[in-house]
Order: structure tokens, then sequence, then C-alpha cells
């Protein structure tokens, strides 16, 4: 397990459908809803990051269009039900449309859905991903984060 004060930087995608919905995953994190995303690995750009997290979670095949924002957790930590592991992040949110593939569950993604934009105010999610969902759904510019000192 990492350090508590250490940041893992990590990708996530935003996509939207031509049909007014958006590719959300649920399984571990106590039952929440989140776009889909991962922890980068040695030897991928970040949007690499981003497309391949989408792909091993839902089956789904990504073309990056945008970006959501630059979303760092330092004010608490954030833990990762499914491996036991706790930290604070640092996440580079695109925005994405689908290519390929049907949603198809996962090890990590026990549910899978295309949701409306009016549902995704009543579905439960943690504080961090409602940030980040609520930040694309109506901010035409990029989140970033604001300096601490």
């Amino acid at each position: 397990m990492p350090a508590a004060d250490a940041v893992r930087l990590c990708a996530a995608a935003f996509v939207q459908s031509g049909e007014g919905t958006v590719l959300l995953i649920c399984g571990g994190d106590e039952g929440n809803w989140s776009m889909p995303g991962g922890r980068h690995e040695p030897g991928e750009s970040l949007s690499d990051t981003a497309v391949r997290a989408t792909r091993e979670q839902t089956a789904i095949g990504i073309h990056l269009t945008g970006l959501v924002g630059i979303f760092t957790t330092l004010a608490h930590l954030t833990a990762n039900t499914r491996n036991d592991e706790a930290g604070r992040t640092c996440t580079i949110v695109y925005r994405g449309e689908p290519v390929t593939g049907e949603p198809t569950p996962s090890s990590e993604s026990a549910h899978i859905e295309w949701v409306s934009i009016g549902a995704i105010a009543d579905l439960s999610t943690n504080p961090v991903q409602r940030e980040r969902i609520d930040w694309a759904l109506t901010q035409p510019e990029p989140h970033i984060d604001v300096p601490t000192r």
C-alpha cells in the first residue's frame, strides 16, 4: 500500500453518447456510481490510461474529444475498496465518445449503464465523483485545481 501522503496519478473518462446519456459504472466503492477510470501504468500516456481503463471496465472503446479537468484530492484520503488501497489522487478527466462495443460487466464494474443526464442526480455517488460529473455536465471550460498555497 502506498504511503498515505503519496499522490497517485489516475485518468478517467466522461463518455457521452449522442442520445444524451453518460456511461457510468457501479461496483466496489460501496455501491456508488462513477465514471470509468483507473491508475496510470508505466509506459502509457494519461490519455491511454483513460481509454484502457474504460475498455477494461466497460468493454466500450472510446475516442477522446477534450478535457473535463484536473482534479486533485488532497483534502482527504480516497479509498479503493477493490484492492484495499488508500491515498490521495490526481485524476485527469477526459471527455470522450463511444466508438465500439457494448456495455459488459467486469471484475471492476458489476453494473454498467448509459444513464440519461436527467437521472444522474438521483444516483448514489461519492462526493469526489459527484464534483467531477457535475463539472462535466455544467462547465464548458476545464476544471483547474486551485493552488493550495
